[in-house]
């Protein structure tokens, strides 16, 4: 079966219980000087997916986990980080949002199994996004991380097949 959402909810048509899908008009993608999650895309629609949860930031994006009702799925939607108004005209905006739209366009012609297949590309409520197989799971960062803190390495064996499969994603 599918995986259930924080709710316990499964995906599936726009009416079922559990998911209530709201536009969100003006988006306010930040946290506050707390650090809180003020985050206004989750919980509401981009395009046809429902935001869930926020994965992970970096700067220029955002990556949030949502589900396609329509197909009943979970995806990721890595969404572009609205930039300030002072450090950023129309023009650089403009260009910054056609780099991204190339990436999705470069990124959707792979079929490699290192590589996340992108689903789709759109923009909705001036936010442009690409939404991509949701893969679970922790992430190289993470497990770096971990192994930092742990004073493990990683055996020779283990490097190799990280090695093997960036190799494979870029020949």
């Amino acid at each position: 079966g599918r995986d259930r959402d924080a709710s316990g909810a499964r995906p599936g048509n726009s009416g079922e219980a559990g998911w209530h899908i709201r536009s969100p008009g003006p988006v306010n993608l930040c946290y506050n000087a707390k650090g809180e999650n003020m985050d206004e895309l989750i919980g509401k629609a981009l395009g046809k997916y429902h935001i869930i949860e926020l994965l992970g930031e970096g700067g220029m994006a955002r990556v949030y986990k949502a589900v396609q009702l329509e197909l009943a799925r979970y995806v990721a939607i890595k969404v572009i980080t609205p930039q300030p108004q002072a450090h950023a005209s129309d023009e650089d905006t403009l260009s910054f949002a056609e780099r991204f739209e190339q990436e999705a366009i470069a990124v959707a012609g792979f079929n490699h199994p290192h590589i996340v297949p992108v689903h789709d590309f759109g923009r909705a409520h001036d936010l442009h996004y690409m939404v991509m197989a949701l893969i679970e799971g922790h992430t190289l960062k993470e497990e770096l991380k971990k192994r930092r803190a742990e004073n493990r390495l990683f055996s020779l064996a283990e490097i190799v097949h990280i090695f093997e499969a960036l190799a494979g994603a870029v020949d």
